[in-house]
């Protein structure tokens, strides 16, 4: 959650939510979900609160992007980085098993939100307040652009490392 003089509050994703980008823009296997939904957002946030707070704009906004199935999402996302290596499908359940942990925190994966509740959020009232998206390819390659300066294998607090990665795929068959 962000505040802007203790009157308006967004709440949306982590921008840190893009860590599987770093296996997207490498070569290889990358991990993925048996069908899911998947909200994303990054961009025009800053202007957006930076604007609501010149104008005064007062509440509470749900400020998610577009929903995208996580198959358009990886299929974006590969598209974006150049992945042309398989993408190895895991049950939800089986994921859980072994200790992966849905949307954020050490051993997440992102993008896989686990509960419904988030993908019921429509982020109208934010879009009626001004909010506009980016396009999804734009902020990927801008997102990717990002880890790639930051580096690919650097430690995170958030998702799966590499090895941990390559663990759960080779748990698979992969």
């Amino acid at each position: 959650m962000v505040c802007v003089a203790n009157a308006l509050a967004k709440r949306s994703g982590l921008p840190t939510q893009y860590a599987g980008l770093a296996s997207i823009g490498a070569a290889g296997a990358v991990l993925g979900l048996v069908e899911l939904q998947a909200s994303a957002q990054f961009g025009g946030m800053a202007g957006w609160l930076l604007l609501c707070a010149a104008a005064g704009t007062t509440g509470t906004y749900d400020a998610v992007g577009p929903v995208l199935s996580f198959d358009d999402w990886v299929r974006l996302s590969r598209q974006v980085g150049g992945h042309t290596g398989p993408v190895v499908r895991a049950d939800p359940a089986w994921l859980l098993a072994q200790g992966v942990r849905p949307w954020m925190g050490p051993d997440s994966l992102p993008m896989w939100r686990g509960d419904d509740d988030q993908q019921s959020r429509t982020g109208a009232r934010a879009r009626a307040a001004g909010l506009r998206h980016r396009p999804r390819s734009e902020m990927l390659t801008d997102a990717l652009e990002w880890e790639r300066e930051q580096g690919l294998g650097r430690d995170r607090r958030a998702g799966l490392t590499p090895r941990r990665e390559q663990e759960l795929l080779a748990a698979l068959g992969s």
